[in-house]
């Protein structure tokens, strides 16, 4: 094992660590809030990639923990706050691909940030949001169109998507209750990429 420093200085809070799929000797890492880092095994140097947008764009928000994927179909980075952002040389450059899905139809929903984020790997360009307030959002299409999905869900933050493998229409999530004291589990699947949902908590 070899230890990586956020910070050559102070050290950080390590989130997510993820290996181009590409190149061996590069690999993305983050600390808190969208600070996100590229590094070069072979040379142990290490860039900056937190998105900048231009100055006309609106300021970008992110939770604690931002979090950010690999697609599974291209080399194509995806990192979530306010904005659903995107890059394809690797962090150098990124592009919104998404309006601020902070504000949902549903008032009782505002939100900061995004909670979860993923592509399934089944359907290219199907991509999948949620926020720390229960709202969820799909587009099918790469970012050009995104809907709010979220009718019957709580208002608890989405930690974690995961799209099925099997069947490209499925997918699971889970909720947290962090921002109400709430220590329940909430565990739900959709068979219709989110349109409806369902518990499958059971006994958990």
């Amino acid at each position: 094992w070899k230890y990586l420093w956020i910070d050559p200085w102070s050290g950080g809070d390590g989130c997510i660590t993820l290996v181009d799929p590409e190149d061996e000797n590069t690999i993305y890492y983050s600390s808190q809030e969208g600070g996100v880092r590229r590094m070069n095994l072979s040379s142990g140097l290490s860039t900056n990639i937190r998105p900048k947008l231009g100055e006309d764009h609106p300021a970008l928000k992110y939770n604690f923990i931002s979090p950010y994927i690999l697609s599974p179909h291209h080399n194509t980075l995806y990192l979530a706050g306010n904005y659903v952002l995107k890059s394809t040389n690797r962090g150098n450059d990124w592009t919104a691909i998404s309006g601020d899905l902070t504000i949902s139809k549903d008032k009782s929903k505002k939100a900061l940030a995004a909670g979860a984020l993923a592509e399934s790997p089944l359907q290219k360009n199907l991509i999948y949001m949620g926020t720390d307030r229960g709202a969820f959002w799909v587009t099918e299409d790469g970012g050009q169109n995104w809907e709010e999905r979220s009718t019957g869900l709580p208002n608890n933050y989405i930690r974690c998507i995961t799209p099925s493998v099997y069947k490209a229409s499925r997918v699971y999530i889970t909720l947290s209750g962090i921002n109400y004291d709430d220590l329940n589990a909430h565990l739900y699947v959709s068979e219709d990429y989110g349109k409806t949902w369902k518990s499958i908590l059971g006994n958990l």
